[in-house]
């Protein structure tokens, strides 16, 4: 990957995609034949809004090498906003086959799943996430409307509320679970920043997620 690539990929994911694309476009003589290229210039296009140039990009770029799941997820909503709805499907379907590590990648592709009519796929993809995003609202929602399309009505309060009750039947083995982590001869453990609502600010808050991890003689994980 060329100097000018890396630098660009360096911007995209700091969240400067207009610094980007001017990397890019400078270097576009030496970039012409470069697959890599072409994914952050159609991810950069993407996160500028412009559909049309994005579109061009990937499709580009898919001649050269195979997309990213992140530069398929996006061409597929380009195609949806295209009006392009059976070639997004495909897509979607097939991104609903990896374990994709990233919740918001998650909620995308559920969220294409639905738009494009994949209904059953879409609730077996939800169902099959709500096991690792046990909190996510995008997905509970995501899945109470494949179900209604597919004539399942179960609204979505009553799905957090079966989430809760399981999370309640399996406070003990979760205590159990942290008394043996609790005895290993190190801990694992590092913090995720969070957004949560604080009721009457009307505005989130950063709070922190701690993992921690035993030993090898205690391999268990658990969160506070």
């Amino acid at each position: 990957m060329s100097e000018q690539v890396l630098r660009a990929k360096r911007l995209l994911d700091g969240g400067d995609f207009a610094a980007a694309l001017a990397v890019l476009r400078a270097a576009e003589d030496i970039c012409r034949d470069n697959g890599r290229a072409w994914e952050l210039r159609g991810l950069a296009y993407f996160a500028a809004g412009d559909i049309p140039q994005a579109t061009a990009a990937f499709e580009q770029a898919t001649a050269l090498v195979r997309l990213g799941l992140r530069a398929q997820c996006r061409l597929a909503e380009c195609y949806l906003r295209a009006r392009r709805r059976e070639v997004a499907a495909v897509i979607f379907a097939h991104l609903a086959t990896f374990e994709l590590t990233a919740e918001a990648e998650v909620q995308r592709v559920a969220v294409g799943l639905l738009r494009t009519g994949v209904c059953e796929v879409c609730l077996e993809y939800c169902q099959a996430n709500l096991h690792r995003f046990s909190g996510n609202h995008v997905l509970f929602f995501t899945a109470s409307q494949a179900m209604r399309r597919l004539g399942k009505t179960i609204r979505r309060s009553t799905l957090c509320g079966w989430q809760a009750a399981l999370a309640e039947l399996a406070t003990p083995l979760v205590e159990r679970m942290k008394f043996l982590v609790l005895q290993s001869q190190v801990i694992h453990t590092d913090d995720t920043s969070i957004k949560m609502l604080e009721p009457g600010r009307g505005q989130t808050r950063t709070c922190k997620f701690w993992p921690y991890l035993g030993d090898w003689l205690h391999p268990y994980a658990v969160y506070d």
